[in-house]
């Protein structure tokens, strides 16, 4: 089964050491790669726009979304992406969070969207855990 996500990080080495875990997975995956939150929002905006579905590939059905990072940051993507998700049609499409921030109240915070099914602190994971997200989310 093939599966797609977007990961949505401001840090190229966090991005690639994800991308390698993914690689690992049981699962094929094809990766897109953003740097912020507005370039993640262009990227929905531009295929919402040109109605464009592509099986297997888009809409991603996990995004992997970092919470400090310039222009757009993780909480307001996440407000944005609440809009986006309800007006076109992308409710299989759920975000993990992937963050260096250990707080208790980032956690919190990310999960008064339903959307958010995980959160995943960068340097404490594995593919294994990547793997068992993957399958509670139903892929």
């Amino acid at each position: 089964m093939s599966i797609s996500v977007l990961i949505v990080d401001d840090n190229e080495m966090d991005r690639y050491l994800l991308r390698r875990n993914l690689a690992k997975c049981s699962f094929e995956i094809a990766t897109f790669e953003v740097a912020d939150g507005q370039s993640a929002i262009e990227y929905f905006e531009e295929r919402n726009l040109r109605s464009q579905r592509e099986p297997d590939r888009y809409p991603p059905l996990i995004i992997f979304l970092d919470i400090n990072m310039p222009r757009v940051d993780g909480f307001e993507f996440l407000e944005r992406f609440n809009e986006i998700r309800a007006a076109n049609e992308l409710e299989s499409t759920v975000i993990v969070m992937f963050t260096s921030s250990p707080r208790q109240e980032d956690k919190d915070r990310s999960q008064q969207w339903s959307f958010v099914k995980d959160f995943i602190i960068k340097g404490e994971f594995s593919s294994e855990d990547l793997n068992r997200i993957i399958l509670n989310l139903g892929a």
